[in-house]
């Protein structure tokens, strides 16, 4: 297993920034004020590898569970900057009311769909992560209306729409030949051992040795977004859905580790976020930037 807490810390120190909460919060309200709400959103984005991502990390690299409470802000800082750039329209009912924001090429906006998705999973905010999952689902099948994307070295994208279809088995009006072709697509996508987890899903053998080598692989490179570097967010919320599906899962060294070891519904108590929502809710035109969730 490569996955190494200690030589993850020593990355962290060595390679962020120490902005406090308070410097943070000064630029969000600077865009609130300016009424520019998407750069609300991406700056309340920033926390993921600023003080809050951090020091969530941090806490769970050294054994201590509450980090789970940071890493749900987290979440909700992701969650909050995916829906403020889905609030003008609806993505999945109307695809060409879509607009895509200068600054977010359709790469990077899914790379966070993807991470904000599976972490709603894990966490137990299943109503947003079905919200999501479905956009997700819609910008990557249909690159002629969203955009090209170009995932490079990053599997991260497939490999969330594939396990979004094997969770809530949605084919969302498309033929079940249509869906099998989509997670064909997904799994190649992958490459490495995340495809052929996908591919393997219902041979628990062949399953079981693509999981261990996902498990093995993970901590092999620390330039993943914080705090997903040392949160295995795809491999828990893999484990999280086959057991809901009565799906074996295999046993590893890495799901030992007190990063994996997550109790859903995990919730945070946030008064930023919650000044931050109140106040763009009530001097946006558009009613739908309000945070429902």
């Amino acid at each position: 297993m490569r996955f190494n807490p200690r030589e993850l810390l020593q990355w962290l120190a060595e390679h962020n920034s120490r902005d406090s909460d308070a410097r943070q919060q000064e630029k969000v309200l600077e865009k609130v004020a300016a009424q520019d709400y998407t750069l609300v959103a991406f700056k309340m984005r920033d926390y993921t590898r600023l003080p809050v991502g951090i020091r969530g990390l941090e806490k769970l690299l050294n054994g201590d569970e509450s980090g789970f409470i940071d890493l749900h802000r987290v979440w909700r800082y992701i969650a909050y900057d995916n829906h403020i750039r889905h609030a003008k329209g609806d993505w999945v009912r109307n695809n060409t009311e879509g607009e895509i924001d200068e600054f977010s090429i359709p790469t990077i906006r899914m790379e966070w769909s993807a991470y904000s998705m599976l972490t709603a999973a894990v966490f137990g905010e299943i109503q947003y992560a079905q919200w999501c999952g479905k956009r997700l689902v819609a910008e990557y099948s249909r690159p002629d209306i969203f955009g090209p994307i170009d995932l490079g070295d990053e599997p991260i994208v497939p490999y969330a729409v594939g396990l979004f279809w094997h969770w809530a088995n949605a084919n969302h009006g498309q033929s079940a030949a249509s869906a099998e072709k989509l997670l064909a697509e997904c799994a190649e996508e992958c490459e490495g051992p995340l495809g052929r987890v996908l591919a393997a899903w219902n041979d628990d053998r062949s399953f079981a040795t693509h999981f261990a080598a996902m498990c093995d692989d993970f901590g092999s490179r620390f330039d993943e977004p914080l705090p997903f570097c040392g949160f295995p967010v795809a491999i828990i919320a893999t484990v999280m859905i086959r057991r809901g599906q009565g799906l074996s899962v295999p046993d590893h060294p890495l799901l030992y580790q007190t990063v994996c070891e997550v109790k859903p519904p995990v919730t945070s108590d946030d008064p930023f976020f919650d000044r931050v929502n109140r106040e763009v809710s009530e001097q946006a035109s558009i009613k739908q930037y309000r945070w429902p969730w």
